[in-house]
């Protein structure tokens, strides 16, 4: 018997597989992966970024934030898919959400925004300044547009500001069935 006989192959690690072990045990951002961001972040990589970024809950991405420097966070930000940062805004600490919102072009923003809940939105764009605010608006569909301008339109923490404008109704006379059909229907 060979010594390549008795010697097990060795195990292939998938080095994919490992970038994405974010979480441990106990649900919080390993150090590890934490590390792995900064220095694909350090390296300008950002095919990597949004490899490692693409499979966290957007509260992770937004926990993520707060681990990493403000340079750090202006490259991340860059490699956020408009979905996966549409969702993490609202998840950010507020002083974060600011600085990150800083940095997003207008054009990307406006692409984000119309991912969120028109409550969401509103609470996104009621943190731009003023100049901002107005580019990013121009830059949506009028119907996004009008629903987050009826929402800013009430006072902070009123009901018709928290409230989504996003509505289906259906007739009293339709069957469940009926009211699923059209809402496949709508989308």
């Amino acid at each position: 018997m060979s010594n390549t006989d008795s010697a097990s192959p060795a195990p292939e690690h998938d080095i994919e597989t490992e970038d994405h072990v974010a979480l441990g045990e106990d649900y919080a951002l390993t150090a590890s992966f934490v590390e792995k961001v900064v220095d694909a972040a350090d390296d300008g990589d950002g095919m990597r970024l949004r490899g490692l970024l693409e499979d966290l809950h957007p509260a992770d991405v937004a926990d993520l934030m707060g681990f990493l420097t403000s340079e750090h966070r202006a490259v991340v930000v860059q490699w956020l898919p408009p979905d996966l940062l549409a969702d993490t805004l609202p998840e950010l600490d507020d002083g974060i959400r600011e600085e990150v919102l800083e940095r997003v072009p207008h054009l990307t923003l406006a692409e984000a925004l119309q991912e969120l809940d028109s409550d969401d939105a509103a609470a996104v764009v009621e943190d731009l300044e003023d100049d901002q605010r107005e580019k990013v608006l121009a830059a949506m569909p009028e119907e996004d547009r009008a629903a987050i301008e009826s929402s800013l339109g009430y006072p902070e923490d009123s009901a018709g500001r928290l409230m989504q404008r996003e509505v289906m109704a259906a007739p009293l006379f339709w069957n469940v069935g009926d009211t699923i059909d059209h809402v496949r229907r709508q989308g």
